[in-house]
């Protein structure tokens, strides 16, 4: 489920995108979950592309971060375009499907209707959390990327 969609320009070369990015990404790993680390995210980034979670809030809600999914591309106009999908992550997919149907298997009446109630206040309230994720993973970008022009396609 994406969640928005960005594109952004640069004048950095692809090699100098990726040092940067890498320069603040650690490899995938439970310890950086866990621990208190100087990076601001952790996940794969491969010269063109990159697979990255946040990392920069140690609240419980870590492990239901939004995913960024970026694809850099040459431009001829010496920019280069990265482009940008954040993502739900699958868990939260899981755990609001079985949520949903939850009620429909174990409750009838005011409860089932209690519980419904709950899903979709406790999905907003997730959907905000995203969204805060979301704008401060831009900023850091920008910081780090010193980007230009970015523009939300979704």
């Amino acid at each position: 489920m994406t969640l928005r969609k960005i594109s952004i320009g640069t004048s950095l070369s692809i090699e100098e995108v990726s040092l940067k990015l890498k320069s603040v990404t650690s490899d995938l790993s439970i310890s950086n979950i866990w621990n208190a680390t100087e990076m601001k995210f952790e996940g794969k980034i491969e010269k063109n592309s990159f697979v990255i979670y946040p990392l920069f809030d140690y609240g419980f809600r870590k492990l239901l971060r939004p995913v960024l999914v970026g694809k850099i591309t040459e431009n001829k106009d010496n920019h280069n375009i990265i482009k940008i999908t954040f993502k739900v992550p699958e868990i939260f997919k899981v755990l609001l499907a079985v949520a949903i149907v939850l009620p429909f298997v174990v409750s009838t009446g005011s409860i089932f209707w209690t519980h419904i109630s709950f899903v979709f206040l406790g999905s907003f309230i997730y959907w905000l959390y995203l969204k805060f994720k979301i704008n401060k993973s831009i900023k850091i970008l920008n910081e780090i990327l010193h980007l230009t022009n970015p523009s939300s396609a979704a």
